[in-house]
């Protein structure tokens, strides 16, 4: 994540908030977990003013509830707190959307393209992690292609809590994520063609569909298994387990190393279909037979 980048001379509560906040996404500091002015105080050598100060400032972004004379306890993450967020999301994006499709991209469209490629060859590789990392990098080109600075800086304070809340827990390959290069598609063409409509439907889509997955995420336990954040077995989708299976047990001795990709070009989606070939825009997998032609990815010759 790109931080901000303050002058030597920036006071001292903006740069605590920033590493609060930090901390807060890296688990250091656990969702609804009580924090007292003297412990952050002992915790990043600075007096209780500043710590105040960074809290209130954590607080308008959404992370923390301040207590009076206790602290602040960081906010948790539940079923009415997703729907509340991909709500606001939805309406933001679509609003983004919007305005993209009338500016048609706005000279970005290209950048986009190399982001979608990287979406589709994550989700391929069924690495989650990077999956969720190269969409959201896809969704913020999209969004400042809507031209709406206010609007981004809504949607990016909002969103740091739900990603502290994913990071905590075991990354799932789930049919709702094998969506997201297809909606990503979906909106780039609306872009292109400036085509609102269809741009706004791929945005409820995709809202649809990362709401789903958090919800998933509810039910499962905090923690992770691996370190590379490889895919675990996900019983009611069939690629998934044969994934999971297909993988050695990581030996007692030596630690699992993580997948490097082999350097090369960024991989570049062409804005268009083969002919006869639809998208699968009601997101059932109605037109996953599980081929190679699908829209994304090219048959082999």
């Amino acid at each position: 994540m790109v931080r901000p980048l303050y002058p030597i001379n920036a006071p001292t509560y903006l740069r605590l908030r920033d590493q609060i906040r930090a901390d807060i996404e890296g688990g250091c500091w656990r969702l609804g977990q009580h924090l007292t002015l003297n412990e952050l105080s002992a915790h990043y050598s600075v007096s209780n003013v500043p710590v105040r100060e960074a809290l209130l400032q954590l607080q308008g972004d959404g992370m923390v509830d301040m207590r009076m004379n206790r602290g602040a306890v960081v906010l948790d993450v539940n079923e009415r707190f997703i729907d509340e967020y991909f709500d606001i999301r939805e309406a933001l994006q679509s609003m983004l959307m919007t305005r993209a499709c009338q500016r048609r991209g706005g000279g970005v469209l290209m950048q986009a393209k190399v982001l979608l490629g990287r979406v589709d060859e994550a989700m391929r590789e069924g690495k989650v992690r990077q999956l969720l990392e190269a969409d959201h990098a896809l969704q913020d080109a999209i969004g400042h292609m809507g031209d709406n600075e206010p609007a981004m800086a809504m949607l990016a304070s909002r969103s740091r809590l739900l990603e502290a809340f994913r990071r905590a827990r075991l990354d799932l390959l789930t049919a709702d994520l094998m969506q997201l290069p297809v909606q990503g598609l979906a909106m780039l063409l609306a872009i292109e063609h400036g085509d609102p409509g269809s741009g706004c439907e791929a945005v409820r889509r995709h809202v649809a569909a990362m709401r789903a997955y958090m919800k998933k995420l509810l039910k499962i336990p905090e923690g992770r298994s691996r370190a590379d954040a490889s895919l675990v077995n996900v019983p009611t989708f069939t690629r998934a387990r044969e994934s999971t299976a297909a993988m050695p047990e990581a030996s007692s001795t030596e630690p699992a190393s993580p997948a490097v990709a082999s350097p090369g070009p960024p991989t570049v989606l062409p804005l268009s279909l083969p002919p006869g070939r639809r998208l699968d825009p009601e997101g059932d997998g109605s037109n996953d037979n599980r081929s190679t032609d699908d829209g994304l990815h090219p048959p082999k010759r």
